[in-house]
């Protein structure tokens, strides 16, 4: 990850913040195409450089016996950005429900047009039990920016066809944990991308919808289910204590 920038001087970057990078070689596939797992891996990056402008860093959390999970994720894509982009994403709180925290994501390309939007969809857990606890749990108040312009539909919960069929396995390795011993957000779109059926696989992808079920560990094997809809994959994948993911992609 080349970074030419963090924060790109917005009005205030505890509220908005943007954060400026080129893309490198290692985020694009064969066909020179931005990967999704890229693409939430930038996103992920640019939330957690937002948290510690607020003054939440993961450490600060953690003191608190607390952390913050992704349960869904959804992008849109208006262009696949290219190898040599120069990019920025913008980040910000959308507010709260119950117990979710919903965090929008825009991405410009060097001319300032729009190419990707994104909802993330966060619970506030504790470390030791892992259950959620609502916002007013928290140690702190965060700044929401509600009105934010972002057409990302809110991540609801993802509903599967009856089409479902096996389709091959997948173990979690150790260079694919993140800080809390999980497999990493981002990693759940390359299963996706892998999984795509082959005559499929050189189709633009035109968004992707992620929900997060069930943790992944070290040595978890994967059951994986996927179907064809018309333009949209749907995969799902289990391990012995359950549902870990769903996900649909849209190509064309």
């Amino acid at each position: 990850m080349c970074l030419f920038d963090c924060c790109d001087g917005s009005p205030d970057p505890v509220v908005e913040y943007t954060h400026r990078f080129e893309t490198t070689v290692c985020d694009f596939d064969c066909f020179k195409r931005l990967k999704l797992s890229s693409q939430l891996k930038y996103q992920h990056e640019t939330a957690e450089r937002h948290m510690d402008a607020q003054g939440f860093s993961y450490d600060r959390i953690s003191a608190h016996q607390m952390a913050f999970l992704v349960t869904a994720t959804q992008n849109r894509i208006h262009r696949m950005p290219a190898y040599n982009d120069r990019l920025r994403v913008t980040t910000w709180n959308k507010g709260t429900h119950g117990v979710r925290y919903y965090r929008g994501f825009n991405w410009y390309d060097q001319t300032g047009a729009l190419v990707i939007e994104s909802c993330n969809v966060y619970v506030l857990v504790d470390i030791q039990s892992h259950k959620p606890l609502r916002p007013d749990a928290f140690f702190d108040t965060m700044r929401e920016f509600p009105t934010r312009e972002n057409t990302a539909t809110t991540p609801e919960k993802l509903q599967l066809p009856k089409t479902m069929q096996p389709a091959g396995e997948k173990r979690i390795t150790f260079s694919q944990l993140d800080l809390n011993r999980h497999l990493n957000n981002a990693f759940y779109a390359d299963i996706l991308q892998d999984f795509l059926p082959t005559q499929l696989q050189t189709w633009p992808v035109k968004a992707f919808h992620i929900d997060y079920r069930h943790e992944a560990r070290l040595n978890d094997l994967l059951q994986i289910s996927t179907a064809t809809a018309g333009d949209t994959v749907y995969i799902t994948a289990a391990h012995d204590r359950g549902e870990c993911f769903r996900a649909s992609c849209l190509l064309g």
